[in-house]
């Protein structure tokens, strides 16, 4: 983030230009005239990150913004030409995570399932890719998640998946560090299947850890006055 002392808008800025051209002297007296940034770079780099869905969300919430292909050439373009020139080496062009997030439908006697609600509201979030609500059953899950999990897989960007789900009874945000190779079911799914100690997937171990920093999240979200503890039964 940078600031512009004649603008009142927020500026989405496209492009990093590899010049530097000072009108005045950065905080160590450099003043830069005509310089390339970065030898062996394109003489501008186009950021990949999908700026017009920003735009469109934050004109929503009312805010002053606008695309921009003019940075200037001072520190704040500096700084974004050497981050797009470094994120470009990368093979998928860009440092992103492709966040997808799924909430849960009606089950039993929870008839209003609140993470339906966060769901719905994240589908239009910026920073989330794809955001739906799964029919509470093994085969709603499978054959909704498994294409994006072949997706993923053949993907080179990062994926991350955020399941939403309720536990009746619990008023504490439970951040789960364990998935249990089981399916044992005290009622029905909503297809009607009521499972019995039965292995979810074939030559996978009994269970597996997250790789998501939850120690992280746990220490944000308490900083912030939330209810939440870390929990190894889901």
């Amino acid at each position: 983030m940078g600031v512009n002392g004649g603008s009142k808008q927020i500026d989405l800025e496209q492009f990093g230009y590899n010049l530097a051209n000072f009108n005045i002297p950065d905080e160590r007296g450099w003043v830069a005239k005509n310089e390339t940034i970065t030898a062996n770079e394109a003489a501008s780099l186009e950021t990949t990150l999908p700026l017009e869905k920003f735009l469109a969300h934050c004109t929503e919430q009312g805010c002053k913004v606008a695309l921009s292909n003019d940075p200037g050439r001072y520190i704040c373009n500096f700084t974004y030409f050497l981050s797009l020139a470094q994120t470009k080496a990368r093979p998928n062009h860009h440092i992103m995570v492709k966040l997808i997030v799924t909430g849960f439908g009606k089950f039993g006697p929870v008839l209003i399932n609140p993470t339906t609600k966060l769901a719905t509201q994240l589908k239009d979030d910026p920073i989330v890719h794809t955001s739906f609500v799964l029919e509470v059953s093994a085969q709603g899950v499978r054959a909704a998640l498994e294409p994006l999990w072949a997706e993923a897989k053949d993907d080179d960007e990062t994926t991350v998946f955020v399941h939403l789900g309720v536990h009746d009874g619990t008023k504490t945000i439970l951040l789960e560090q364990v998935g249990y190779n089981v399916a044992n079911f005290r009622m029905p799914d909503e297809q009607g299947w009521v499972a019995q100690n039965e292995v979810i997937v074939a030559d996978q171990p009994d269970s597996i850890r997250t790789h998501l920093p939850l120690e992280t999240y746990h220490a944000a979200l308490k900083a912030e006055g939330l209810q939440v503890e870390l929990s190894t039964d889901p």
